[in-house]
């Protein structure tokens, strides 16, 4: 009897043949493609939408430097508060709908003008334009506290930032001059400002501009958009103003904190505060650590900003002890920002630097 074994006739047919991959792995690897996919797909999608979170604070002295023999280092801390915001994808909006102490607004509510919605190279140029105003307003602002009273530049109207897309976007570019509406000169921002305010929407001016790129004065029609609603419209020409001022101390800041960009114009008040404090012998705080938020004009005056709840919440994570908040919040976010705070956080609505530098004097000395 032979010792070989019979042969099956399908033997032949299966040799070279790879197995058949487990089946229940094949599934696993298809879900966990089709998974992926889907993350890939919800993750980059972006809504309509912008996220606000808490954020934190800032020290601002450490952005701030001053070229004078009067500078004092503070002995107390004064921050900048500042908040997180994202676009919101497909994969974050049901998250952030039901996470606490974080909003939802419409892209329009952030990046929009008058004219149209923004692009985010229109944003980052518009948020670059508001960090150097507000800059130079938290300047003049403080060193006018301090008695050196600064006068603006009367060689009429500069521009920072034009709205791309405004009509006058065909004609005026940032650093350009304006100096004449209808023949009538405009040494001054705010003399361009007022003159402006006696059109209405829909009309045409004649404006006078020194172009930044030549020095040529042209004059060129712009139609008015409008701003506004109702009954409360005003004339929109789409820019944004940079008035020039005689600054007699070398002053620096610097919005990098960490190598992170904060600041912006709801920084304007802390910067000011912090010149002050910085040239009147480092006490005005009397070694407490405080917080503000607000934007600064020239002439010392306090303006609303966004976000006062998620700021309150990053102060309140800092540990400061009083923070100052603009007056002109809605009361629903002032009193929903009091009711955190509760006995932890002292908060003072002000209108004004003068009016933060006279709480300032009441407040007792931190132990």
């Amino acid at each position: 009897m032979s010792n070989l074994r019979s042969q099956n006739p399908t033997d032949k047919k299966s040799e070279g043949r790879a197995p058949r991959p487990n089946r229940r792995l094949r599934t696993f690897i298809i879900l966990l493609a089709i998974l992926f996919i889907a993350f890939e797909i919800l993750s980059n999608y972006h809504l309509n939408y912008y996220s606000i979170t808490p954020g934190g604070t800032a020290a601002v002295e450490g952005q701030i430097s001053i070229n004078s023999p009067k500078v004092a280092p503070l002995k107390g801390r004064i921050d900048l508060v500042y908040v997180d915001e994202a676009q919101v994808t497909l994969l974050d909006y049901p998250f952030d709908k039901v996470k606490s102490h974080t909003k939802l607004y419409p892209t329009n509510a952030i990046a929009s003008t008058p004219t149209g919605i923004l692009s985010d190279q229109a944003v980052i140029s518009q948020n670059a334009w508001y960090q150097v105003t507000s800059q130079v307003a938290a300047k003049v602002a403080a060193l006018n506290e301090l008695g050196y009273n600064i006068k603006e530049d009367t060689n009429g109207a500069p521009i920072g930032w034009v709205d791309p897309t405004a009509p006058a976007a065909k004609v005026l570019a940032s650093g350009d001059v304006i100096t004449a509406v209808d023949h009538s000169p405009t040494p001054t921002v705010e003399s361009l400002i007022s003159q402006v305010q006696h059109f209405k929407p829909g009309q045409t001016i004649l404006l006078s501009i020194k172009k930044a790129t030549s020095g040529k004065t042209i004059e060129a029609s712009i139609k008015l958009a409008a701003q506004g609603s109702g009954n409360q419209k005003l004339p929109y020409i789409g820019i944004g103003l940079a008035p020039k001022y005689h600054i007699p101390l070398n002053i620096s800041i610097s919005d990098l904190v960490g190598g992170q960009a904060l600041g912006g114009p709801s920084a304007g008040l802390s910067y000011a505060l912090t010149i002050v404090d910085m040239l009147s012998g480092g006490n005005l705080t009397h070694g407490m650590n405080i917080a503000c938020t607000g934007t600064i004009a020239p002439n010392g005056s306090v303006g609303p900003i966004g976000g006062l709840e998620e700021k309150t919440i990053s102060v309140l994570n800092s540990g400061d002890s009083v923070f100052f908040v603009p007056a002109g919040e809605s009361p629903q976010s002032v009193s929903t920002s009091q009711k955190e705070a509760g006995s932890k956080l002292k908060i003072y609505i002000v209108s004004s630097l003068q009016q933060v530098l006279t709480i300032l004097q009441s407040l007792p000395t931190s132990k």
